[in-house]
């Protein structure tokens, strides 16, 4: 955190933002987050709009970050956009929420300090040196699909948010009495036995008439569903189809194409440089800024090393102690005057005198990086494929008029067919929530069950997706969502009344056998009685594992035993077994941490009442703000 602190200090860090952020617009991709045309907003959380577009690109990357994380062996096809969507909107109104406080607040950061973030985040730096990579920056964001406004927005964004949850967190705190309570309840162990009325046992005994299933059958029919679904006839038009054999691109585009690339590979030459900086402050006037300088220069000039120099003279002390080095940068990234002399240089030549903005430089040309200009040869053929490409892309686009014409005329696929050559293919089932392959796009989905296509069969209007080029589908079969008969569920009913039966037996008994222990009934009995056995557990922790989670925290909330009566009662469990539990002792815990210990402790339980607090404050926000869906 020092050397971020240095670096802030220093001419180098008041630049760094610029250093990261213009590189983008040489590689051309600033943008790429950005939607490509008005999108209305789907949400309205106080006046910011989290449009649809936001929402539908979200559940992408939620959906390929979880994918990745279940293996491959995990279908994708699973985590549907309905799945996604209830997470996904609520961090994206959280987020809104957080920066309407932010404002509110008037919590600020430092563009600099973003710049010196991102510099140390490790995904950044080269392995070889050690040291931030611009272009490892550059390369993992253009592979991430990142433009580099977007980036620094969302660092910049989440810092500010980090910032306002630890200023809540800071002012959450823990006593020393407090903390020795917490201490003490923590390491409280209890003495208990428990024995397992399991629902299954019951079960297997359990025999049902035809009327009990009937009847069941009749009282929950609703629970005995199917799904609305449909199949639907559909069309994919993809680039592929305008791509054609016969037209190659001329040899005069293909060269016009090249020589724009290499064109702009020429302005991307990089050079390294270092510098001696004397600012002109407050406390140092310009005059005394110059007689600095001047008296480096002349120490160069008698043949002194620059680095040499540069650690004596500069005051731009995150770069003083490595003799100036200020790395590699492309133009548009220095103060003008300093750039113009940087560039008009040959390498190991030291600049005259340089004004600047922050005061007076000499500089000094280390290395130029000149990018590899490839030859003609070696990428014609990739060129001659992107212009195809490019050009079965832009009829792509200008075909959606047609089809959407054709689709609007026609009464079924057959005349878009003919004229795109493309086949018609029939989809598996869909269901409202998405089906199989291209449909698990929610909007194919949406498009199947909208009433032109389901109730007017019409042929739905050119679904433009992400991925899969242009969709034109209609109904092909329809099933309604119905009650499913008796026969096609009776086995389920079955089931489900014998677990019911069978559950319901188990409470019963757990109820008699608590009421038995609690008028003096002997615990061997009770084992004789019900066929079951009575598990003693010593000891138990609040955190402690031997036992079902239900049963320990269940343990913990019931009073200490007296000494002539032991606590008994019973609990479910999620699978629905119940036990019985007969708390006999409970030993206090004992507070030995030493000064370290209790202050690590106090400060992890004060981040958890800091993160309580900052919660509440989220509640507290989306109480008071005025969310409207549309």
């Amino acid at each position: 955190m020092q050397g971020f602190r240095d670096l802030l200090k220093g001419w180098f860090g008041k630049v760094l933002l610029t250093i990261f952020i213009l590189p983008f617009a040489l590689f051309g991709i600033q943008g790429l987050f950005q939607a490509s045309g008005r999108d209305d907003a789907a949400i309205t959380v106080d006046g910011i709009e989290i449009t649809g577009a936001q929402i539908e690109r979200s559940i992408e990357q939620q959906r390929q970050s979880l994918a990745q994380r279940m293996g491959k062996g995990a279908d994708p096809s699973l985590l549907t956009s309905a799945l996604l969507r209830p997470g996904v909107e609520k961090s994206l109104i959280q987020k809104s929420l957080l920066q309407n406080a932010i404002v509110n607040e008037g919590l600020y950061i430092p563009q600099e300090a973003v710049s010196a973030y991102v510099r140390a985040m490790p995904m950044f730096i080269d392995e070889e040196t050690n040291q931030f990579s611009q272009k490892k920056l550059e390369r993992l964001l253009v592979q991430a699909g990142y433009s580099g406004k977007f980036f620094f927005q969302e660092i910049s964004e989440s810092m500010l948010i980090d910032q306002l949850r630890k200023g809540l967190g800071a002012s959450a705190f823990v006593t020393s009495d407090e903390l020795k309570s917490l201490v003490v309840l923590g390491e409280q162990k209890r003495d208990v036995a428990t024995l397992t009325l399991s629902a299954k046992t019951y079960e297997d005994k359990i025999e049902l008439t035809e009327e009990e299933i009937q009847a069941s059958y009749k009282a929950k029919s609703s629970q005995y569903q199917s799904e609305e679904k449909v199949k639907v006839s559909y069309l994919n038009i993809t680039t592929a189809n305008f791509l054609s054999d016969d037209a190659t691109p001329s040899e005069e585009a293909i060269r016009e194409r090249f020589d724009a690339e290499v064109q702009a590979l020429t302005k991307k030459e990089r050079r390294r440089a270092s510098h001696i900086l004397v600012e002109i402050t407050d406390e140092q006037s310009e005059e005394q800024a110059l007689a600095k300088i001047k008296q480096a220069k002349t120490q160069l000039d008698a043949g002194e090393e620059f680095d040499a120099v540069a650690q004596e003279f500069s005051e731009d002390i995150a770069t003083a102690r490595t003799g100036g080095d200020l790395g590699f940068a492309g133009r548009d990234i220095y103060d003008p005057a300093f750039e113009e002399s940087l560039f008009s240089m040959e390498k190991g030549q030291v600049s005259d005198i340089v004004r600047s903005e922050f005061g007076y430089h000499l500089i000094r040309l280390v290395a130029v990086e000149s990018p590899d200009i490839p030859q003609y040869a070696a990428e014609s053929k990739r060129i001659a494929e992107e212009i195809s490409l490019d050009k079965a892309s832009e009829e792509l686009s200008l075909a959606v008029d047609e089809l959407n014409r054709l689709a609007f005329e026609s009464g079924d696929l057959l005349e878009i067919s003919k004229q795109f050559d493309v086949e018609v293919k029939t989809s598996d089932w869909i269901k409202k929530t998405g089906g199989i392959g291209l449909f698990t796009d929610r909007a194919l989905a949406g498009a199947a069950f909208s009433e032109s296509v389901l109730k007017d069969k019409n042929n739905s209007e050119v679904i433009e997706t992400d991925s899969n080029g242009l969709i034109v589908l209609r109904l092909a079969e329809h099933e309604s969502a119905r009650t499913l008969t008796f026969d096609e569920v009776k086995d389920r009913v079955v089931t489900s009344l014998k677990r019911e039966k069978a559950v319901e037996k188990a409470k019963l008994d757990a109820e008699a056998i608590v009421s038995a222990i609690e008028d003096g009934g002997s615990s061997n009995d009770i084992e004789t009685q019900y066929s079951v056995k009575w598990k003693v557990s010593d000891a138990v922790g609040r955190q402690g594992r031997e036992l079902d989670r239900a049963v320990v925290t269940k343990l913990f909330e019931l009073p200490k035993p007296s000494a002539d009566k032991k606590e008994v009662v019973s609990v479910q469990l999620g699978n629905g077994d119940w036990v019985v539990m007969l708390l006999s002792a409970v030993t206090e815990g004992e507070y030995k941490q030493s000064d370290a210990e209790a202050k690590q402790l106090g400060n992890a339980v004060s981040d958890r009442y800091g993160q309580s607090d900052f919660e509440s404050y989220l509640a507290t926000l989306k109480e008071q703000a005025n969310i409207v869906r549309n």
